[in-house]
Order: structure tokens, then C-alpha cells, then sequence
């Protein structure tokens, strides 16, 4: 956040945080260098690969009750339209919805599900299936439960 600097308790005031922002003789973002790591993008490639697998499993046993929260991660990719068309006023609907999820170590599958199965706090899809007003959504909703198992989500229209 460009705010990396030692001070004492209490110095952290707003216009302390502006000060340390506007001197550009420091960079806004640091990244390991020397011989023992190269560019910065080969270190945090290789970093990542000692967590993960080719084949995109953990290098970890993850599959212990201390990584549920990451099992409870499920992403959906939601396509829905529904709408009146031609003459005789047919209701013509479409869903294409795509269910992600992680397995015991890590690896990641999606799945073909109905618009049943999207979470209840997705929005845009609470009127399809009805009477056929108009309907058109396309999102990308993720949704998770931490390691306190406190529910949190994510929705992306596009």
C-alpha cells in the first residue's frame, strides 16, 4: 500500500500516511532481488510451485478438517435469459450454469448444474422461472465459508 516505514505508535495519522505517499525517493512495491532470486517473477513462480502440483494439487496434505474453507469455496459461472418472443408471445428461457469446486488436495472441477443450485444471495435470477418476465443475467458468483465458518460471496455481472 506504500505505507512501509517505521514510526512510533501515534504518528500514523492521515496526513503522516500522505507524506510517506508523495516521496517517490522510495518505490511503492518492493520485490526480492539479488542472485539467490532472480527477477521477481520467476521467485513468486517458483514460490507457487512449491505449494501446487502440475497436475494443480497441493504439494500438502490438505485434506485434514483444518482446510475445510478451502473445499467450501464454490464458484459458479451463471448465463440466464428469459424472455417473450414472436407472435404468439412463447416464453423462451436459457441457462447455462457452471458449478466450480475444490477437491480434498486442492484440485479444481467444474460441474454442470441447474439454476437450482445457485446460492440463494445470487442476484438477477430471483424472477426466472416465472410468468416469464424478463430476465438476463451473466455473472460469476463465488461463495465460501472461512475457517470460522462465517459465510462471505462474491458476485461479478458482466
Amino acid at each position: 500500500m506504500g505505507v512501509a516505514s517505521k514510526i512510533t505508535p501515534g504518528e500514523a495519522t492521515a496526513s503522516r500516511i500522505y507524506d510517506i505517499l508523495a516521496d517517490r525517493r522510495h518505490p511503492l512495491q518492493s520485490h526480492p532481488s539479488g542472485p539467490a532470486f532472480g527477477p521477481p517473477i520467476d521467485t513468486m513462480l517458483h514460490r507457487i510451485q512449491q505449494y501446487s502440483g502440475g497436475h494443480g494439487v497441493a504439494n500438502i496434505d490438505i485434506s485434514g478438517p483444518d482446510f475445510d474453507f478451502v473445499r467450501s469455496i464454490r464458484v459458479f459461472n451463471v448465463t440466464a435469459r428469459q424472455r417473450l418472443q414472436g407472435s404468439q408471445e412463447d416464453c423462451v428461457r436459457h441457462a447455462n450454469v457452471r458449478m466450480g469446486v475444490y477437491g480434498t488436495q486442492g484440485n479444481f472441477s467444474w460441474h454442470d448444474v441447474g439454476v437450482g443450485s445457485v446460492p440463494r444471495a445470487f442476484v438477477g435470477l430471483g424472477k426466472y422461472g416465472q410468468n416469464c418476465p424478463a430476465v438476463s443475467v451473466r455473472a460469476v458468483f463465488v461463495e465460501w465459508r472461512d475457517y470460522e465458518q462465517n459465510y462471505g460471496f462474491e458476485q461479478v455481472n458482466y
